[in-house]
């Protein structure tokens, strides 16, 4: 029976402040159970290293890599093995680059940043710049794997494409015996350019895999029999927009059997089937050398975490593939201390070979022989699907797409017109994640193409506030100059979008900050004699502020509030009646308990509410995804998602990408699996304030419950409850029942 068999290692953190006491001896045990293990197992044709095989990402640190992995390499050869490896970059393999330098500081703010996830990261000219950024950092790492393989050459039975869009992707086809298995590895570690990443900040993207596999994935993995995905990070540390493309457009069940990944250092593994579909499986990998650091009551502690595996796919005369699983993790011995690797009978189920095993199921015949080479197709944008040539379905969080964007017209046009004469501010608000900063764009949109038909000068500046730095929010001054740059950034692309031609406006910050003044009235100033002044004059100038809610109970934010409010009360005065103030912020976030210089800016706006889809707009949605809901299923989503635009999206694209309506509109699905993160995430917007989750708890439990003024006033705003006139009802099955559970 044709087999292909491998060693899952990850984690291994080479240079570790305390490792080299700590190694030896478990290299000894390694080396011990690897001959135990290699009896069942072996002998290995590939070791799959998912990432973190450095500390810091140091030549003299992949150096002494070499070293340790070349004493493997001989140890396994001894034992009748010559494997090949396939590695993977994790987080602790690159070298972090100056969080000063433009490119660096936008791509930490990536979950912030629509264009640049979106579509400017990925193009093939214009996110170069950023590109090169990760390139850098991941230098060394791509010197040592150029090295490694080098030294050690495929044999013929293994090919691998490497040039992919980052550092450290490779798809590999191995062929042995008439069984063919691929192995796609992609870079999920390029954003984790700090040490303050956390989960839900890192991305993957369709493109990755795309471009590794000369253009069509569905094409690439139908030459195997089978085919294992690669990671360093799990999917949950994913973004929601990256999750919702990993689950619609990566990991699909009929490209991959399967998806292996470190980082966490705790092993297991996850094998499921939904709706009949093929199973999807996770495998994750104990670190072969962690070392967890924490802090208790007597000072600080240390928890060393050992392990691997080892695994091999079978394939029977009727082509029916069989996958199996050799867990190992290091427990200490009582009475000598010694660490022994055994089989890890804690976290699985096993059988008598101290394995698990899934069944694959029958497997598709390879449509063709496999071939590499080539330079990857050129990338010019994001539109391309990882399916084909078909444009993709867009997923949820993108932001702004006049293709795919479904309109609240008068809300858009109430704001429009709004904005034609000097007034208040005018405040988008919204519930969390209900798609305020999309709705924005779209209006800013609107404004521009109204200002290019009415001809003359006129110019919006989309300034993020979502882009400060959490160090300026905490200096007022400091908030006050990268607002200025935010500013005249949003200023140069203004003129770019409207055809003018204007200035250079590479000192203006600097010249700015030279003059002898605070740093609101250098920012005013600058405003004021650089963007309102001759020779450019501007009729009109909107100044668009997204995500206001990160000013909101900082210490920059009083100070930046009153600069805004002076700024609209200077409408007397002839220079100042051109600026416009356009807000957005999340309305569970403009409930305040005492006034001050913030509350009385959102006091004197003007408030235009973005509410959940009606049912036409879901309509609408599904039309834009391809058309294919009835009325009696457009009405169940509706149901269970009161129209929640986020949520309404991500089911569709998820149906649009290949997950069956059943599957989709299954609550207990839909919480468990396919909106698990998106809930997450508003179960923590609620939980994480006392005011909110106490009353909201209260409503799920009883629904006549009297609640106060103050009390419905806030959770209103949160886009979750409404007054009926028996009580309060929360219209959003999905979100009731998951929030239920967690009350």
């Amino acid at each position: 029976m044709p087999s292909i068999r491998w060693l899952h290692l990850t984690d291994l953190h080479v240079g570790m402040k305390g490792m080299g006491p700590l190694w030896p001896s478990l290299e000894d045990e390694f080396r011990r159970d690897l001959a135990l293990v290699h009896r069942q197992a072996g002998p290995f044709d590939v070791v799959l290293f998912s990432g973190d095989l450095v500390q810091s990402g140091t030549r003299d640190q992949f150096d002494r890599l070499t070293e340790t992995l070349q004493q493997l390499w001989t140890h396994l050869a001894d034992l009748g093995s010559t494997p090949v490896l396939l590695a993977v970059p994790g987080n602790h393999d690159l070298q972090r680059p100056s969080e000063r330098s433009p490119e660096v500081r936008a791509l930490l703010n990536w979950s912030h940043d629509q264009d640049l996830r979106g579509a400017l990261f990925w193009h093939e000219t214009d996110g170069k710049a950023y590109r090169d950024v990760v390139d850098t950092a991941f230098a060394e790492y791509t010197r040592w794997t150029r090295s490694w393989h080098a030294a050690h050459p495929p044999p013929a039975w293994l090919t691998v494409r490497d040039a992919g869009l980052l550092p450290g992707e490779f798809a590999a086809s191995i062929q042995k015996d008439g069984l063919s298995l691929g192995v796609v590895g992609l870079n999920s570690a390029f954003l984790h350019l700090s040490g303050s990443i956390q989960r839900g900040q890192i991305a993957l993207h369709p493109d990755q895999l795309h471009a590794i596999c000369n253009g069509s994935p569905r094409g690439w993995t139908a030459q195997h029999h089978a085919c294992l995905l690669m990671t360093h990070h799990p999917p949950e540390w994913l973004t929601p927009d990256a999750l919702a493309f990993y689950q619609g457009s990566i990991l699909l069940p009929q490209w991959f059997i399967g998806h292996v990944y470190g980082h966490m250092h705790e092993p297991h593994a996850v094998v499921q089937s939904v709706g009949g579909a093929p199973a999807q499986r996770h495998f994750q990998g104990a670190s072969l050398f962690g070392l967890e650091t924490w802090n208790g009551a007597q000072g600080s502690h240390v928890t060393r975490l050992h392990g691997y595996s080892a695994g091999r796919i079978d394939l029977d005369a009727e082509r029916r593939g069989t996958l199996r699983v050799w867990p190992r993790i290091a427990r200490r011995q009582a009475g000598t201390g010694l660490w022994r690797l055994v089989p890890d009978y804690d976290r699985f189920s096993l059988d008598e070979q101290n394995s698990f095993s899934s069944d694959l199921g029958t497997r598709p015949r390879p449509a063709q022989p496999v071939q590499h080479g080539g330079a990857p197709p050129s990338r010019p944008s994001v539109a391309l699907a990882s399916q084909g040539d078909a444009a993709m379905p867009e997923p949820p969080g993108l932001g702004y797409s006049e293709a795919w964007y479904v309109p609240h017209a008068s809300e858009e046009q109430l704001v429009v017109n709004m904005l034609r004469h000097p007034a208040a501010p005018v405040i988008l608000k919204a519930p969390p994640m209900s798609g305020k900063s999309t709705v924005m764009r779209r209006i800013i949109a609107l404004i521009r193409k109204e200002d290019r038909a009415a001809g003359g000068h006129r110019l919006v500046l989309h300034v993020d506030l979502g882009l400060l730095t959490d160090r300026a929010l905490e200096d007022p001054p400091a908030c006050f100059w990268e607002m200025a740059l935010l500013l005249v950034d949003a200023y140069a692309k203004a003129l770019q979008e409207g055809g003018h031609v204007g200035p250079s406006v590479a000192d203006w910050v600097d010249l700015a900050w030279q003059r002898p003044s605070t740093p609101d009235r250098r920012l005013t100033l600058l405003l004021e004699q650089r963007i309102l002044a001759p020779p450019l004059s501007p009729q009109r100038v909107v100044v668009a502020l997204d995500r206001m809610e990160r000013i909101i109970g900082r210490p920059a934010g009083n100070p930046v509030a009153r600069m805004l409010r002076q700024w609209v009360d200077n409408r007397e005065d002839g220079r100042w009646a051109p600026v416009r103030l356009l807000l957005a912020a999340p309305g569970s976030s403009l409930y305040f308990h005492a006034p001050d210089a913030v509350s009385e800016l959102f006091a004197a706006a003007r408030h235009i509410r973005i509410d959940n889809f009606r049912i036409e707009q879901l309509h609408h949605l599904a039309r834009l995804y391809g058309g294919r809901w009835g009325d009696q299923e457009l009405q169940r989503l509706f149901e269970l998602t009161s129209g929640q635009p986020y949520l309404s999206r991500l089911i569709l694209f998820l149906e649009a990408t290949g997950t069956s309506k059943d599957e989709l509109l299954d609550l207990e699905r839909l919480k468990v699996e396919h909106c698990a993160s998106a809930l997450r995430q508003m179960w923590l917007v609620v939980s994480e304030r006392e005011e909110l989750r106490k009353p909201f708890c209260a409503v799920l439990r009883d629904p006549t419950i009297k609640l106060s003024a103050d009390e419905y006033a806030r959770l209103y705003q949160t886009g979750l409850v409404h007054r009926t006139d028996s009580g309060y009802d929360v219209p959003n099955v999905l979100v009731a029942s998951y929030f239920r559970e967690r009350c």
